[in-house]
């Protein structure tokens, strides 16, 4: 497992992004778990894990403790292709996060790139829109 990581700052210097990236290779049915901490001051937290029609992964996040299958705050798990995670205040707040990638038995065997962003300005766009719980008085 190889882990980088790469902080850059936006020339006013107000708000930094950060930026780490994790690799593994997860057989199908497999999963592996990482943990990140979402310092004080971040504005957002974006996952992504790349995939493909036949090689792909799911994402899970939970706070304070690890999340298992079938327990987590949020995830995303959509078949054959990348997934995302894109949250915000109230739903993230600092702490420690704990991530799954789970290889579902559909997928081949997928070699991984989670990439986990702090703080990015282009949250609320198409391209990256923003995760919000299910449930409320919407529905």
């Amino acid at each position: 497992m190889r882990r980088y990581v790469l902080v850059c700052c936006y020339l006013a210097g107000l708000i930094s992004l950060s930026a780490q990236t994790f690799t593994g290779t997860n057989a199908p049915n497999t999963a592996r778990d990482f943990s990140i901490v979402l310092p004080a001051g971040a504005t957002n937290l974006a996952l992504t894990v790349g995939g493909t029609a036949s090689a792909y992964s799911y994402i899970l996040l939970r706070k304070g403790t690890p999340p298992s299958d079938t327990s987590y705050d949020f995830s995303s798990r959509v078949n054959g292709q990348t997934n995302a995670l894109c949250l915000e205040a109230p739903e993230v707040s600092p702490g420690t996060y704990y991530l799954r990638v789970r290889t579902p038995a559909t997928s081949q065997t997928h070699a991984f790139t989670l990439q986990v962003q702090t703080n990015r300005a282009d949250l609320r766009t198409a391209a990256r829109p923003v995760t919000k719980p299910l449930g409320g008085s919407a529905w």
